[in-house]
């Protein structure tokens, strides 16, 4: 069915993207709408006619609000994915569209292990920014980028123990983490190491013990 739904997508190879079996389908189907550019914001919505008062993104009130701005360009997006890198021992990366962030994870080092947990870090990381986006709007719920991105280290930290779909599914809104987390320094992911699963698995067996 995912094959399928590839070789039928608008633009292919240059849309495709990793559907990856740990990830939610719904989540992955999320990540391959937002490559092309068709979720609803605001940009998209004005454009099949429906009537906004306004297509600026609400968060920094610059620039239209489109796919790539809500997920990669606004500062809200950006400081987390800022964040995230460091934690994943990355350094600056100029990002400017969800394709290129996609790239980027999929592409980066030469460990597949690697590659592909910073590429499910990746989708978590635009599904968390687009659930705090739906929240500010339609809940009137201000979600920090700090919590999105101590969310995101839940992710990551149970990618191994934890089926990762358990995990994305409770991640619409800050309440599917019930147990609070403290993070020190010693909890930052060392991304270029091959065993970075294992290593995971460790912070988290640590982190269950507190």
């Amino acid at each position: 069915m995912r094959v399928k739904v590839a070789n039928n997508t608008p633009g292919f190879p240059l849309n495709r993207i990793d559907w990856i079996k740990e990830a939610p389908l719904k989540v992955s189907t999320f990540i391959w709408k937002a490559k092309m550019g068709r979720i609803p914001s605001s940009l998209a919505l004005s454009q099949r006619g429906v009537n906004l008062s306004s297509i600026t993104c609400g968060h920094c009130n610059w620039g239209e609000e489109c796919a790539d701005h809500i997920l990669i360009n606004c500062s809200f997006a950006n400081d987390t994915r800022e964040w995230i890198f460091r934690w994943c021992g990355i350094g600056n990366v100029a990002i400017n569209s969800v394709g290129e962030l996609l790239k980027f994870a999929t592409t980066w080092g030469r460990c597949p292990k690697k590659r592909k947990l910073l590429t499910l870090i990746s989708y978590g990381l635009l599904w968390l920014i687009w659930n705090a986006r739906n929240d500010r709007i339609f809940k009137q719920r201000f979600i920090s980028p700090t919590l999105v991105v101590d969310n995101i280290k839940s992710l990551a930290l149970n990618a191994q123990l934890t089926p990762f779909a358990m995990s994305i599914h409770a991640s619409s809104s800050p309440e599917g983490f019930n147990r609070k987390v403290h993070y020190t320094d010693k909890d930052q992911v060392d991304i270029t190491e091959c065993n970075v699963l294992e290593h995971l698995q460790k912070k988290l067996n640590r982190l269950e013990d507190l």
